[in-house]
């Protein structure tokens, strides 16, 4: 993980507790829908694909669980929140206090 990443864990987590919420757009693939046919599910925004590749990083390094679902896919397409492990906020107040 670049560390320019790890220094943005408290803007997307600004308080400690604070559960980032998911939707279907942060999600770039979809496995659920065949081409031409109508979705219910959002489009994925190209923004929201960057931030949730730094979820998942977040997620394989063990500072980020999905809550409710059993990876973080599931939890993008079920509109799902994620929440820091306690490592995960012990780096959300370094990078607070600019300390990393």
């Amino acid at each position: 993980m670049e560390l320019v990443d790890l220094r943005r864990i408290s803007e997307f987590f600004p308080t400690a507790g604070y559960q980032f919420q998911l939707d279907p757009s942060y999600e770039p693939e979809r496995h659920n829908s065949k081409p031409g046919e109508p979705s219910e599910v959002p489009a994925p925004d190209p923004s929201k694909n960057a931030i949730f590749a730094i979820l998942q990083k977040y997620n394989h390094v063990g500072l980020l669980v999905p809550e409710g679902a059993p990876h973080m896919w599931h939890a993008a397409m079920q509109s799902k929140i994620v929440r820091l492990t306690a490592l995960g906020e012990h780096y959300r107040r370094l990078a607070a206090k600019g300390l990393i």
